[in-house]
């Protein structure tokens, strides 16, 4: 799950400069190849970065990130959106893979792997 958060946080860093490419590591290939379906825990708290409309659709930076990411690199992502304890809870139990934004307290507390943007 360490190498998912690094990858992740090394693409989100990417978008900031479109005309590089990312090239994937063996590890990170590996890794996508036998995960071809990454779940990504939600909270509805982090506006704007993550938006839930009254339809249940995903808004904001983060859900227009990972679009992109669908785009660009054919990466297939499934949404899990729970209140903030089953989302820690659910990353602990490995029923989510990442959870895209997340306090730096809290992470540390829980000895999650966090890693800043480049």
């Amino acid at each position: 799950m360490k190498y998912l958060l690094i990858l992740f946080i090394f693409l989100f860093s990417a978008f900031a400069n479109n005309n590089k490419e990312i090239n994937f590591n063996s590890k990170e290939i590996e890794y996508l190849k036998n995960n071809p379906i990454i779940k990504v825990g939600f909270t509805d708290v982090f506006e704007p970065y993550i938006i839930k409309s009254p339809t249940g659709n995903l808004k904001g930076v983060i859900p227009d990130i990972y679009k992109l990411l669908n785009e660009k690199y054919n990466l297939n992502f499934d949404y899990d959106i729970q209140d903030w304890k089953t989302t820690l809870e659910n990353l602990e139990l490995g029923k989510i893979d990442l959870i895209p934004i997340m306090n730096y307290d809290i992470a540390k507390k829980k000895v999650f792997c966090i890693v800043v943007p480049l």
